[in-house]
C-alpha cells in the first residue's frame, strides 16, 4: 500500500495473466476493467463490454484488460480464484470481445495504473461500494487511487 507521499513503480502485468483471447494485441483500442465477483463485478463487466462497442471500430471491438481479485475483508484485496478468471474470459468470449484476465497482484490499484499506461487503454471502469471515511482514512481504496492518479477517464459503476 503506498501513502500521499511516496510512490512505486507500476507492476510488470503479463506475470499475472490467467486467461485470454487469441487476437487480444489485435484490438486498436483498450479498456481496463477492475473486477470484484458478485453483484458490482457483473455490472461492471456490462459496462465494460458496452463501452468496447461503443470505443472500438466498426469491426473490432475494443479489448478488454480485467483484473479480478476477491477482497477477503472491507478494506483488503486478495487474490483471486481461478474459476473466476475462467468464468469473465467466458462470459467476454460469448460477448464477442477480445480480453486479457489478470489476477491480482499485492498492490491492485498500482497494477491497474501499470495495466494503464502498458495497453494505452483509453477508459478504467471500476466498481464503487459504500466505505466509511475512516476505512478510507487508514485503509485506502483501489477506487480512489485510480479515481485520483489515472491518466484517463474513469467509469464507476454501483
Amino acid at each position: 500500500m503506498t501513502d500521499f507521499y511516496s510512490t512505486t513503480a507500476p507492476v510488470a502485468a503479463r506475470e499475472f495473466v490467467v486467461a485470454e483471447s487469441a487476437d487480444v494485441d489485435a484490438a486498436g483500442a483498450a479498456i481496463v476493467v477492475a473486477c470484484l465477483p458478485g453483484n458490482s463485478g457483473q455490472a461492471v463487466l456490462e459496462e465494460a463490454v458496452r463501452e468496447s462497442v461503443y470505443r472500438g471500430s466498426r469491426s473490432v471491438p475494443a479489448a478488454l484488460h480485467v483484473v479480478s481479485y476477491r477482497s477477503d475483508t472491507a478494506a483488503a484485496p486478495g487474490q483471486s480464484e481461478k474459476a473466476d478468471a475462467d468464468a469473465i474470459g467466458a462470459q467476454l468470449a460469448e460477448a464477442g470481445i477480445e480480453y486479457r484476465v489478470y489476477r491480482a497482484g499485492t498492490e491492485p490499484a498500482e497494477q491497474l495504473l501499470g495495466l494503464i499506461e502498458s495497453t494505452g487503454a483509453e477508459l478504467v471502469a471500476i466498481s464503487v461500494r459504500r466505505r466509511s471515511p475512516m476505512m478510507k482514512l487508514f485503509l485506502g481504496s483501489v477506487a480512489q487511487q485510480l479515481i485520483l492518479d489515472a491518466p484517463c477517464p474513469v467509469l464507476t459503476v454501483k
